[in-house]
């Protein structure tokens, strides 16, 4: 779990939840089209689905959404979940968030599981919504009752940092576990980081490789950037810079700032590469311009010093002050020494 970019995940997690993406082959297209034409509920919800996803046809949004319409307009739950995508979205109509967190609870109290795990999501992260852990909670649980991995890894979030319940870490690895052998590769990755660290279960390296591999074949760059760390820190393989180096540029390119940061202190380092302050320069600052205060710190310093950017005392300060206001020891010592307040 470590660092999570659930955000991400959360948005992710809207498209595929709103059914199984299966190819349309012509034939079955024809079918669907005229049962649909004729008023059947769940032909018009699935040519919906065609046309919002692009299942063997052009993508297209407002022949989407006429018949997801069509749909909900008989009480089809999942037609309503995936209106409220399109309106969150804003994917072939203005974006209309409170129109989207309707439809998602007219979905959400027809027992549908993706709305109730998208639901929990608008009340988690406050979307459209004032932010409210209880209703989060209370619509992730119905969600993961039905093994919906939205709701697996809201309540894993919510064990995790203590929101809205107690933290547990032993209740968070319990769900966190479910949404990653369902295939969320946020989960996974952050069951491997679980796995790494020893939170909310026994370390297990061999555990932490396997559920980080499996994240990072998803593109997740938390699951690269933790294998990254395994690689270089030596936990359950052989301490191989070169390798960590290949994980954490996978995570960087996807602008993952500890990746950032890490591949600034190799080159600075000369760990697996020659040293470079340059190189080194260039990843530190990606990763200060995200906010990571070790960074802001670091590349505060090496414009002090000159160290791979040309010197320049205003930038120093301006870094410095960042990680200064954000309880850095180091950079609120260096600022005084050098006789500038914070």
């Amino acid at each position: 779990m470590h660092t999570r970019f659930t955000k991400i995940a959360a948005m992710l997690a809207l498209i595929l939840l709103a059914g199984s993406i299966v190819p349309a082959s012509a034939a079955s297209l024809k079918t669907i089209q005229r049962r649909a034409n004729n008023g059947d509920t769940e032909s018009q919800f699935e040519l919906g689905r065609i046309y919002h996803y692009g299942i063997d046809v052009e993508p297209d949004y407002k022949k989407a959404m006429n018949w997801y319409k069509k749909a909900a307009d008989k009480g089809h739950a999942g037609a309503m979940n995936n209106m409220a995508i399109m309106y969150e979205a804003g994917q072939g109509v203005p974006k209309n968030l409170t129109r989207a967190l309707r439809l998602y609870r007219d979905s959400a109290e027809k027992g549908y599981a993706a709305a109730q795990g998208n639901l929990g999501n608008m009340y988690y992260y406050g979307t459209g919504v004032r932010r409210n852990y209880e209703e989060a909670f209370k619509w992730y649980q119905k969600a993961a009752d039905q093994g919906n991995y939205v709701g697996e890894n809201g309540l894993s979030e919510m064990y995790y940092y203590g929101l809205g319940v107690d933290r547990d870490y032993a209740e968070a690895f319990k769900w966190c576990s479910r949404a990653a052998e369902h295939g969320l590769a946020s989960a996974q990755s952050s069951l491997g980081g679980m796995y790494i660290y020893g939170i909310g279960t026994e370390k297990d390296y061999s555990e932490a490789l396997k559920w980080n591999t499996k994240a990072a074949e998803q593109n997740d760059s938390q699951g690269q950037h933790n294998l990254g760390e395994m690689y270089y820190n030596g936990y359950g393989v052989q301490q191989d810079y070169s390798e960590a180096l290949k994980w954490y540029l996978k995570a960087a390119e996807q602008e993952h700032p500890i990746s950032q940061a890490s591949i600034g202190y190799m080159y600075f380092m000369g760990y697996g590469v020659p040293q470079d302050n340059t190189e080194a320069a260039k990843w530190t600052l990606k990763a200060a311009e995200q906010g990571h205060v070790q960074s802001q710190a670091n590349i505060g310093l090496m414009y002090y010093q000159g160290s791979g950017v040309r010197q320049d005392n205003m930038e120093a300060v301006k870094w410095l002050r960042m990680a200064a206001e954000q309880g850095h020891k180091d950079a609120q010592k260096l600022l005084l020494d050098i006789g500038q307040g914070w």
